[in-house]
C-alpha cells in the first residue's frame, strides 16, 4: 500500500515511479490518499484499488505566518497521526497488506508488516525566528522515522544534490538509502524536435490553497501585458471549474497527463513554478531552466530557492514582489541543473522487499 501525504501534489507525483516499479516487479498496489493527490493518481493508474485516507486538514492561510499556524495545529496533526495509524491497522487486517510505503505520513507504519518512509527533508527547516528549534525538530522527526524499517531519501548521496542540508546535514539510526531522483517522467529518447521551442513560458501552479490561487491571479494579471506564448497548468486534476482568459496567447489547462505534460515541458523555453521538491526533481531530469517562486512561509521551499540561487541553478522571486518582466531578464544567467533519473537503487530496494 502506498500512502502519500495530501499537502499539494508533490508527494503523489514522486510516488508515481515507485508505483510503476512495484507493478513492473509483479506486486499488487493499493493507494491510500484523498483529494487532489488521489485524483492525480487515479488519472495515471485508473485500474488500481483506492482507499480514502484522510489527511491532517491543515489550511495554510493567506498570510506568511505558516510556522505559527503549524505550531498551533500540532494537536490536530498529532490526532491525525493517531487516526491514520489506527485506520492503517484495520486496513492491513482486512486486505492482507504485506508492505506499506509512506511518503511523509508519520502514522503509516505497522510492526507486523514491512514499513518504508519516504522523505527528502530529514532536517526540518525553521524560519529565522525559530532557527534554534531545528535540532529539536530533527529529533522529533527522527523519532517518527525510527518506527519504520527503512527510510528512502529521493536525492543523490553526494555531488550535486537537490536537497542540500535538508537530507545531508543529519543522519538517521534507521536504515536509510539515497535512492536518486524520483521523477514521474521518463526522459529516455527525447525527440530532437523538442529543442524547437513552441512556447516562451510554461507556468506550473501547485501547492496548498489559498496560496495557489493567489499566485495564479498574479501570473495571469501580469501575462495580460505581454505577447508571450504561454501554457498554464493549474494543478487541479479534479477541477470542475473552468478558468477563462481573453489573452489568445495563453492556454490554460486544469491538469495534464504525464505524456502531455512532458511534451509541453520540453517545448517551453522557460518554466515558472513553485520550489516544491518534486517539481525540482522533474526540472532536474530534463535540465530545464526555471524561475522559482516559493510558497510564502514554507521554510523548506524558501531554503531550496536560496540554495539553488547561490549555486546559480535557478533564479527566484518571492510571490509578494513577483514581477514577470524583471524575472525573465534576471534569470538569463542561471543554467538549471541536470541530474540522471536512474532508478537502479529504487529497483534494488523494491526487489529486496518483495523477495
Amino acid at each position: 500500500m502506498i500512502c502519500p501525504l495530501n499537502w499539494g501534489l508533490g508527494h503523489a507525483a514522486r510516488c508515481i515511479p515507485v508505483i510503476k516499479e512495484i507493478i513492473a516487479q509483479g506486486a499488487e498496489v493499493i493507494i491510500a490518499s484523498e483529494g487532489t493527490p488521489m485524483a492525480m493518481l487515479q488519472l495515471e493508474f485508473p485500474s488500481l484499488q483506492y482507499i480514502n485516507f484522510e489527511g491532517y486538514d491543515i489550511n495554510y492561510g493567506k498570510n506568511n505566518n505558516i510556522a505559527l499556524k503549524m505550531f498551533l495545529s500540532i494537536p490536530k496533526i498529532i490526532y491525525g497521526i493517531y487516526q491514520e495509524h489506527k485506520k492503517l491497522n484495520k486496513i492491513i487486517n482486512e486486505l492482507g497488506i504485506d508492505v506499506v510505503i509512506s511518503d511523509n505520513r508519520f502514522g503509516c507504519w505497522n510492526k507486523n508488516v514491512y514499513s518504508i518512509y519516504i522523505t527528502h527533508q530529514v532536517m526540518i527547516k525553521s524560519n529565522k525566528y525559530l532557527k534554534f528549534m531545528e535540532g529539536f525538530l530533527y529529533y522529533i522527526h527522527k523519532s517518527f522515522i525510527k518506527n519504520y524499517n527503512e527510510c528512502w531519501i529521493p536525492d543523490l548521496k553526494d555531488g550535486d544534490t537537490l536537497s542540500g542540508e535538508l537530507s545531508h546535514k543529519y543522519t538517521l539510526h534507521t536504515l536509510y538509502y539515497y535512492i536518486g531522483t524520483l521523477s514521474r517522467f521518463n526522459v529516455d529518447n527525447i525527440p530532437a524536435e523538442a529543442i524547437n521551442y513552441e512556447y516562451d513560458l510554461m507556468v506550473i501552479l501547485s501547492g496548498p490553497e489559498p496560496q495557489r490561487s493567489i499566485f495564479e491571479d498574479i501570473i495571469i494579471g501580469q501575462l495580460n501585458d505581454t505577447n508571450l506564448k504561454v501554457i498554464i497548468v493549474r494543478g487541479k486534476p479534479n477541477a470542475k471549474d473552468e478558468l477563462t482568459n481573453n489573452n489568445v496567447n495563453v492556454t490554460i489547462y486544469p491538469h495534464m497527463s504525464i505524456n502531455d505534460f512532458k511534451d509541453k515541458l520540453l517545448k517551453s523555453a522557460m518554466i515558472i513554478c513553485r520550489s516544491g521538491y518534486s517539481t525540482l526533481m522533474d526540472l532536474a531530469v530534463f535540465g530545464k531552466k526555471a524561475i522559482l517562486v516559493p510558497t510564502p512561509g514554507q521554510t523548506e521551499q524558501e531554503y531550496l530557492v536560496t540554495y539553488h540561487f547561490q549555486n546559480k541553478h535557478y533564479y527566484f522571486m518571492n510571490q509578494k514582489d513577483f514581477n514577470l518582466k524583471e524575472a525573465l531578464i534576471n534569470s538569463k544567467g542561471y543554467t538549471g541543473i541536470k541530474l540522471s533519473n536512474d532508478t537502479y537503487i529504487l529497483k534494488q530496494r523494491i526487489q529486496r522487499i518483495l523477495t
